[in-house]
């Protein structure tokens, strides 16, 4: 890779969700940047938008870290809430990411063995933390397998 450039990949544009849960979030979408850094960090940047008189209009961005260390997971709509899950212990306190492995369950960068699901609700100007964080094991061997039997 040169010095000064970047190549990405689009990961992923939309929101899942019923269409009312996305209308009630006046049509949010999820923008999921992977920068390929010519090494081996799994880091992601996350954009959610909205159209504003067709046009995007930028609502909140944000950093994931490494893989089983707050990597990106998936981000949808329920409930008229931004669901956003990332691997590891994580929490968002005071507009700011904290990243940690699971205690106990550590294996290594390349491996999950947990997620955090966090709620936001949009308050207007931006998205607000809601509840408690949701810590889930999570099993990436299994994950790998169903994900190689899709690709057949």
């Amino acid at each position: 890779m040169q010095a000064g450039r970047l190549r990405s990949s689009l990961l992923s544009v939309v929101l899942t969700g019923t269409k009312s849960e996305i209308w009630k979030l006046k049509k949010v979408r999820c923008l999921n940047i992977y920068p390929w850094s010519g090494g081996n960090c799994s880091c992601d940047m996350v954009f959610i938008y909205t159209l504003q008189n067709k046009t995007p209009k930028l609502l909140w961005s944000f950093d994931t870290w490494d893989k089983a260390d707050g990597g990106f997971k998936r981000a949808y709509a329920e409930n008229s809430e931004l669901i956003v899950e990332l691997f590891g212990d994580d929490k968002f306190e005071n507009d700011e990411w904290e990243f940690d492995f699971p205690k106990g369950k550590v294996i290594g960068y390349c491996c999950p063995t947990a997620y955090t699901k966090i709620r936001f609700k949009w308050n207007g100007e931006k998205f607000t933390a809601q509840g408690t964080p949701e810590l889930f094991d999570y099993d990436w061997k299994k994950e790998m397998k169903n994900k190689l039997e899709k690709e057949k």
